[in-house]
């Protein structure tokens, strides 16, 4: 049974975002998916499990990392509440899970299974656009983490983030939802080297940071070195 903090967290997610009041009311109905508890470390998915619902993060947060035979392993997004997962494997071919979603903390989950999915879309003009945005911004993201992929210096990968959480928070002074050291996994580079570069930047005058904000100081510097 969703309670009204569940529900507040939901009016937030951006798979329901602009919904009326009165397509509100019409559509709790539908969402009846499981809400489920998971404790620290728990396993919520393994990569390869067959995905079969969307899930919308309640409270907490979730982990989605590449484990290898080594039992190293990297993350490469985390999600926090209002965030969700599963929108663009729901309906492929063979949808499975492609990485494996762990919880770093104590976290409720909302599951919401496919046939309910299938009804929210017929129901709601809102929730279908919401969904075709969800889905166009992860084909830009994943666009992004290619191009990100294909920079040859930690200098050019780290300034290629700083543009792109720029362009996204529409505002120098970037609010860092990362830890140093995920931030790292995700631009595929030792977390020394991501410090050591973060420092001469800042040394240079193009950045400043702390723990929790990184102010960019010099936007055409960041651009310079890739080319643009």
């Amino acid at each position: 049974m969703l309670n009204q903090e569940s529900l507040t967290v939901l009016q937030n997610c951006p798979l329901f975002a602009a919904l009326a009041p009165g397509e509100w009311s019409m559509i709790l109905p539908y969402l009846k998916g499981s809400l489920k508890l998971y404790s620290r470390d728990q396993i919520i998915a393994f990569e390869e499990d067959p995905c079969q619902a969307i899930g919308v993060v309640i409270e907490g947060s979730i982990h989605i990392q590449r484990i290898f035979p080594s039992g190293k392993s990297i993350t490469i997004e985390t999600l926090r509440p209002g965030d969700s997962f599963g929108e663009a494997l729901l309906f492929a071919n063979q949808g499975v899970y492609p990485a494996t979603l762990i919880a770093p903390e104590d976290c409720q989950v909302l599951f919401i299974p496919k046939e309910e999915v299938l009804l929210l879309l017929e129901k709601s003009a809102a929730f279908r656009a919401n969904m075709l945005r969800s889905l166009s911004n992860r084909i830009l993201l994943l666009n992004r983490r290619i191009k990100g992929l294909t920079l040859g210096t930690v200098r050019q990968k780290v300034a290629n983030y700083l543009l792109e959480e720029w362009a996204r928070q529409k505002r120098t002074q970037l609010v860092m939802t990362w830890a140093r050291h995920e931030l790292a996994d995700a631009l595929g580079i030792p977390r020394p080297s991501l410090s050591r570069e973060l420092i001469a930047m800042r040394e240079e005058g193009w950045i400043h940071f702390d723990r929790k904000t990184i102010t960019i100081l010099n936007l055409a510097a960041l651009r310079s070195s890739l080319g643009n």
